[in-house]
């Protein structure tokens, strides 16, 4: 590429900084440029220019020739698609009109998926992430004979695929119990909720958190409890969730799970499952009939399993 003085050399055409996601501000880009031996950079930060200005007093400054640039995200068929924007000019409108743009991925939008299906699907690439706004579902992986592994419930306030807006593909799938009303969120978003809505991010971060301390109890459930204790526990703290959700009046819950998926999520056979649950009806524990679960002695259960009850302060709710 020659510049405007007629010399050649070498150009990086697609280049981001901390306006959108880089690790360098626009100044420290051109720094780098310098570094490198480039004679023109082209700064083409997602949905923004707000890095151009800066960049270009810092490359008249360094004899770096800044391109103005822009990469906007966009959708199609459910697939994402990323369109590179070089030589912009009328920069004040441009900056305007994207600034409306990213405004609106911040207006709420609501899914309605069925019972039954799938929200999400192991491996697959998705351009959203939700947060449960009603509903049950719950997170499973498959095995190659067919096997299937439960890993947890999911209940209104928590999140659903996070790991997708991360790693771009999702480790595991996710079936919804009963119909559910989700959230909607792009999952570009999520750079710009850490950047720019550090109330929001914590709660996320709160969330994935807590997310890594259930997975912990699974593992110490299926490891080392005995099948009653197994049992006991994940009946007590879907109550317990459920309770917090005010999901609950007074000490019935209407309970969407099946005995088989109680099954998978604990590795045990169907039938083990069945016979702890009669085991627990008969200590006078539960009644669990027609998708109606009576907890009718809380502190009896809690001590099969030495359960320790959660800090009962409000979970976020993104």
């Amino acid at each position: 590429m020659s510049d405007d003085a007629g010399r050649t050399g070498f150009v990086d055409l697609h280049t981001h900084s901390t306006a959108s996601d880089g690790t360098l501000s626009p100044e420290g880009v051109i720094d780098a440029a310098q570094r490198c031996g480039l004679t023109a950079i082209a700064l083409t930060d997602h949905d923004t220019m707000d890095g151009v200005a800066a960049a270009r007093t810092a490359g008249e400054r360094l004899g770096i020739r800044v391109i103005a640039g822009v990469e906007l995200s966009a959708f199609h068929d459910d697939h994402e698609v990323h369109l590179l924007a070089l030589h912009l000019t009328h920069l004040e409108t441009l900056q305007r009109r994207l600034g409306e743009l990213r405004a609106s991925r911040h207006v709420r939008a609501e899914k309605i998926v069925e019972a039954g299906s799938t929200v999400f699907l192991e491996n697959s690439e998705h351009v959203h992430f939700y947060t449960i706004l009603s509903g049950w579902a719950f997170r499973y992986k498959i095995l190659e004979d067919g096997r299937r592994q439960i890993l947890n419930f999911t209940l209104p306030s928590d999140l659903l695929g996070l790991q997708n807006a991360i790693f771009k593909t999702m480790k595991h799938s996710v079936e919804a119990l009963t119909d559910l009303t989700l959230c909607v969120f792009d999952r570009n978003q999520l750079w710009e909720l850490y950047t720019n809505h550090p109330d929001l991010a914590f709660d996320t971060t709160w969330i994935a958190a807590r997310e890594e301390n259930l997975v912990g109890d699974n593992l110490v459930s299926v490891g080392r409890r005995t099948g009653i204790e197994r049992v006991a526990y994940v009946l007590l703290h879907l109550f317990s969730r459920a309770e917090q959700l005010q999901l609950t009046k007074r000490d019935e819950l209407r309970l969407p799970v099946t005995q088989q998926q109680i099954a998978d999520a604990l590795g045990l056979s169907l039938v083990h499952t069945n016979t702890t649950i009669q085991r627990l009806t008969k200590l006078g524990l539960i009644t669990w009939k027609q998708g109606i679960f009576l907890l009718r002695d809380r502190d009896g259960l809690a001590a099969i399993v030495m359960y320790r009850y959660e800090d009962a302060s409000p979970r976020p709710f993104i």
